[in-house]
């Protein structure tokens, strides 16, 4: 986790956890999060001048899943992270705009694409994963 100290303060600032960060991520197609196959293509070309180029672009360890995984996957929990998604977000919305889970459910509703469906299961997953470990 990368934590920056504000140059006038002394808390922390963890950028990863910032609500508008998190919002613009979400917003994001899969393509612009996988810039022609790179994982995490925004986060590399914006550090582009603070770290060496061979750590930067390096190659990922794997962690994107195959789109094909992803979507069958999804197609059998869609109902549990939707559910999830709608009726038990309290600790979720500490992190996440309402309106911005309100959007990603509606467009993978609409329209059930890779790319709606990988937001629907990072959000999903991250509401699960929140209240089950939120004390």
């Amino acid at each position: 986790m990368i934590v920056w100290l504000r140059p006038t303060a002394s808390n922390p600032v963890i950028h990863f956890f910032d609500k508008r960060l998190v919002d613009f991520c979400l917003a994001l197609s899969w393509r612009e999060k996988t810039h022609t196959g790179w994982s995490k293509a925004i986060l590399r070309k914006s550090m582009e001048n603070s770290l060496p180029q061979e750590t930067c672009w390096r190659e990922s360890n794997g962690e994107r899943l195959n789109a094909v995984f992803t979507q069958v996957i999804i197609r059998n929990l869609q109902d549990k992270l939707i559910d999830s998604l709608k009726n038990k977000t309290e600790t979720l919305h500490e992190f996440v705009d309402p309106k911005t889970v309100e959007k990603v459910i509606q467009r993978y509703t609409q329209l059930p694409d890779i790319d709606n469906a990988h937001s629907l299961w990072y959000l999903g997953s991250a509401n699960i994963w929140v209240n089950k470990y939120t004390v």
